[in-house]
């Protein structure tokens, strides 16, 4: 069912390579995320997935073009500074929470920044940072780096820690603020 999609904030873009950074709410939230972007640029859209989404049906049909990672640092170090060597002019969306916010990874978030002293959140899980780090720092030291846009996804409460396929699709969300 069909909800609005409402936005506030400036979305400015650069001839360079604009970081896009995103909560991930849903397995469907690239829509949402889409749809606010292609409301302010045309330039061509890039997103780092995880492999497993790319061997699901359907969806590993469009993964070719995208940064497909294992999310082992170590793994995809070379991989990502390789793709961000062939970008210009383009937004990249990275979900820095790595995956969806539900009840169980919302509490090993909040566990996880209880034993390192960290700032415990309630609404997003606590960011992976080694490779926005690293994606951050290659697109900067190649003069390529344009603005980081923070695109923050609020939906009814009751969908806070729902994130199958169909949680969105069987039942009006509401309004969708960014």
């Amino acid at each position: 069912l069909m909800s609005k999609i409402y936005y506030t904030g400036n979305f400015i873009s650069t001839n360079k390579v604009d970081i896009l950074m995103a909560n991930h709410i849903n397995r469907l939230d690239f829509s949402i995320i889409s749809s606010v972007v292609k409301q302010f640029t045309n330039k061509n859209i890039y997103t780092i997935i995880q492999k497993d989404i790319s061997r699901l049906p359907i969806v590993g049909n469009f993964t070719n073009g995208l940064l497909v990672i294992d999310r082992i640092y170590e793994m995809d170090k070379e991989k990502i500074i390789k793709f961000i060597q062939s970008l210009d002019n383009c937004i990249l969306i990275i979900m820095p929470e790595g995956t969806r916010m539900d009840k169980k990874n919302l509490e090993i978030s909040q566990n996880f920044s209880k034993r390192h002293n960290l700032t415990k959140y309630n609404n997003i899980l606590y960011p992976k940072m080694k490779g926005l780090d690293l994606i951050v720092n290659e697109l900067n030291e190649n003069n390529k780096l344009g603005n980081l846009i923070d695109l923050t996804i609020k939906v009814n409460d009751k969908f806070k820690l729902k994130t199958g396929y169909f949680d969105y699709l069987k039942t009006k969300m509401g309004n969708i603020f960014c």
